[in-house]
């Protein structure tokens, strides 16, 4: 395999016959460094990476590098025991610093802090393990684009890992939710932000979907808030996770829309009048809730059909009816 030389000072990865990949032929000549030394970017993997008070926080799992040859992230693995139940994260280079000669790799993070970074996936398993092209990472990692670390809300830039656990309050100061993910689209543009609202210690809380520009984000980037009500989110459909894992992370836009295809931008056209069929998030109490809502009482006999169109019997003006309601909380009248 290729060797790999990362200069110390200049902070960079040169890439020996300008190859994305290591996955070449050996080559016996030194990249050239500014420092004098260099550090084998192949001998890096599998080893410790430790904090400031030498506490060991991962291992190192790969390393990704740009199309010149520069360093941009290094992979780490976090917790576990014996390698189950690990968790990869991507920090970046310029975030290490090496001391000993270079045989030390540290970063001033406690292993809490790494373990709350998103969960990398590598585009290939067989990659973990190598140094390999960073811009074939982006694809199924695109928060590490570099346009993707920091989102535009009321003309404040913010860092969007840092919204990650961040309440949002209104305009009376209340707190109405407190965000669980931030979704961002293949350009790295934050299209929602996942809210937790309502629960008791994370007991019964209801994930919902908020838009990117219903947020505001103030006192230079500290404040999150949003012009709704605590009611208000609870009434929006209920988010539900492609992958559980996802939770307390950024990450691709597209891969939940699947399962929440009320959020896609242009969600397939339909001639159809409500009641509309689609994955329908709301509960049987909240379908109940909802049809009350709109003025009919006594519900009854509520029963999602083979459409997930939720249907059931009501009264209205002192007559029962048929009652539908869809996905996108249409209550209808058959």
């Amino acid at each position: 395999m290729r060797k790999f030389y990362i200069t110390t000072t200049a902070v960079a990865l040169t890439l020996l016959a300008g190859a994305a990949i290591a996955r070449a032929d050996d080559v016996s000549t030194p990249a050239p460094t500014m420092s004098g030394l260099a550090i084998n970017a192949d001998k890096m993997i599998g080893r410790t990476v430790v904090n400031p008070n030498n506490e060991k926080v991962g291992d190192v799992e790969s390393v990704l590098i740009d199309k010149d040859g520069q360093a941009r992230y290094v992979v780490i693995g976090v917790g576990g025991f014996l390698g189950m139940g690990e968790k990869d994260v991507a920090v970046r280079w310029e975030d290490l610093s090496f001391a000993d000669n270079n045989e030390k790799i540290i970063i001033n993070a406690t292993k809490d802090q790494l373990a709350a970074l998103p969960a990398h996936r590598f585009p290939e398993s067989s990659w973990k393990g190598k140094v390999y092209a960073y811009d074939d990472d982006l694809k199924t990692n695109p928060y590490l684009a570099d346009n993707a670390g920091t989102a535009m809300a009321a003309t404040t830039a913010v860092d969007t890992h840092k919204l990650l656990g961040r309440n949002i309050t209104n305009s009376s100061n209340d707190t109405v939710g407190e965000i669980d993910s931030v979704l961002i689209d293949r350009a790295g543009a934050v299209k929602y932000v996942v809210v937790g609202v309502g629960g008791f210690l994370g007991m019964g809380e209801k994930k919902v979907a908020l838009p990117w520009d219903a947020l505001a984000i103030t006192e230079n980037g500290e404040k999150v808030t949003a012009n709704v009500t605590k009611d208000q989110l609870k009434a929006l459909p209920e988010f539900r996770y492609a992958d559980p894992s996802r939770r307390g992370t950024v990450y691709a836009y597209d891969d939940d829309v699947k399962t929440n295809p009320y959020l896609a931008d242009n969600p397939a056209p339909t001639t159809a009048t409500p009641p509309l069929a689609g994955a329908n998030s709301f509960t049987e109490s909240q379908a109940r809730d909802r049809i009350e809502a709109s003025g009919y009482t006594a519900v009854t006999a509520l029963a999602k059909d083979e459409q997930s169109i939720w249907r059931g019997m009501a009264m209205k003006g002192g007559k029962s009816v048929r009652v539908a309601l869809d996905y996108k909380g249409n209550v209808v009248a058959q």
